[in-house]
């Protein structure tokens, strides 16, 4: 039986301001690195199946591409969202789930900087791809993780378009809530989102394991 965690206040993230400035040498290598977490690179995965919508335009970077069905995070400091993935190619002074904005509806290719449309609602409801497992109805989430590579360097990848159970992240942080009980180990579930710029989202405070009967 999972216990209820208590709400915890929303507050924004954003990255510090050393950043920022990195970000443009970064996105160079994007169509290497991003092959570590996205497996269908150039597939639109917007997978959404009910509940109500709450689209937002939102500012992107013009050397980026950006997915229908892509997570992304948000800098408060510059007004730009950024795929899930450059959470950790970067320094940042806010956990993972203050900077979590919402999921991609309005695909925009590389060089593009027009405004796109981000679902930040938290009673949309998803089918996303997740580590393959048995889950609970209500079971805390967080993008799924590995080991990578850049610029030499090792580094925490988080996935953009792929979920795990929150407590075996590192941070621990969720940003979605499963909304259904797969008595099977699935790869695919229906889940919430939990915006960090949504008054209406619901944050746990912290992820307790889930008991496995």
């Amino acid at each position: 039986m999972m216990t209820t965690p208590s709400s915890t206040p929303l507050c924004c993230g954003r990255l510090s301001d050393s950043a920022t400035k990195p970000f443009p040498g970064f996105v160079r290598e994007e169509a290497i690195t991003t092959i570590l977490t996205r497996k269908k690179l150039m597939s639109n995965h917007l997978r959404f199946r009910s509940g109500q919508i709450q689209l937002r335009k939102i500012k992107i970077h013009k050397d980026t591409a950006y997915y229908a069905g892509d997570m992304l995070i948000y800098d408060l400091q510059t007004g730009v969202a950024w795929p899930m993935h450059f959470y950790d190619r970067v320094p940042q002074e806010s956990p993972l789930c203050e900077m979590f904005l919402g999921i991609v509806h309005q695909p925009s290719a590389q060089g593009d900087e027009h405004p796109i449309s981000v679902d930040i609602s938290p009673s949309s409801v998803y089918e996303m791809d997740v580590r393959k497992d048995v889950y609970e109805f209500g079971q805390a989430l967080a993008p799924s993780e590995e080991q990578g590579r850049f610029e030499g360097k090792e580094y925490l990848v988080r996935n953009t378009t792929m979920l795990m159970p929150a407590e075996d992240t590192v941070q621990k942080t969720p940003i979605a809530l499963s909304q259904e009980f797969t008595p099977e180990p699935t790869s695919t579930l229906r889940v919430n989102f939990m915006s960090a710029f949504n008054t209406a989202s619901y944050l746990p405070s912290r992820v307790r394991p889930i008991p496995r009967l």
